[in-house]
């Protein structure tokens, strides 16, 4: 399981599989995941990141940052 503290939502692909691509703020690196959860995410959300990264990486939760906090 891996954890991504500062994350936005960058891109996403709703149809068969729900893919998203996720942004680390920290370092600015991107990564795909897909939402087998049925997580609903829209574009530019940020928050915290639990995933687990098999061979395709999945999304497992998602924390919105407090509007109080990026003040």
């Amino acid at each position: 399981m891996q954890v991504i503290e500062n994350a936005s939502i960058v891109c996403r692909s709703i149809g068969e599989k729900d893919i998203y691509i996720v942004q680390n703020e920290n370092t600015g690196e991107c990564i795909t995941l897909q939402n087998l959860q049925g997580i609903e995410l829209e574009l530019g959300m940020e928050g915290r990141i639990v995933y687990n990264n098999l061979t395709e990486a999945q999304l497992l939760s998602f924390e919105p940052v407090m509007e109080e906090e990026m003040a």
